[in-house]
């Protein structure tokens, strides 16, 4: 499948119906649901260097590890240290934002 294709695909499962003044019907993406998605597929899918960018740190975010095993991980700014959810320190090579949850029946027609 085409990056294109994969991005239409991925903005179509994102989309939401909204009724039109005149009673038709539009399928609508938000603009931060297509800023995901276009960063996704621009931007090495979202991951971030730890050399070129830190989170501000506060809010788990998805790690992968120095080992190539994606995880969940939280960064400490005052100690400058990667811990796991169980608060192991972690050697993290390059992290994501988090993502929006899951939310049942938002691309459903109401």
């Amino acid at each position: 499948m085409q990056e294109l294709e994969k991005i239409l695909e991925e903005m179509r499962e994102a989309s939401v119906f909204a009724k039109n003044y005149d009673g038709s019907v539009a399928e609508c993406v938000t603009i931060g649901a297509a800023e995901r998605i276009l960063r996704k597929h621009t931007k090495n899918d979202g991951w971030i260097p730890v050399d070129k960018k830190l989170p501000n740190g506060g809010y788990e975010c998805e790690v992968t590890l120095d080992s190539g095993i994606r995880s969940i991980g939280w960064y400490n700014k005052i100690d400058y240290i990667w811990f796991n959810t169980k608060g192991d320190i972690i050697d993290v090579i390059a992290w994501k934002e988090p993502s929006e949850p899951y939310r049942p029946g938002r691309s459903e027609m109401p």
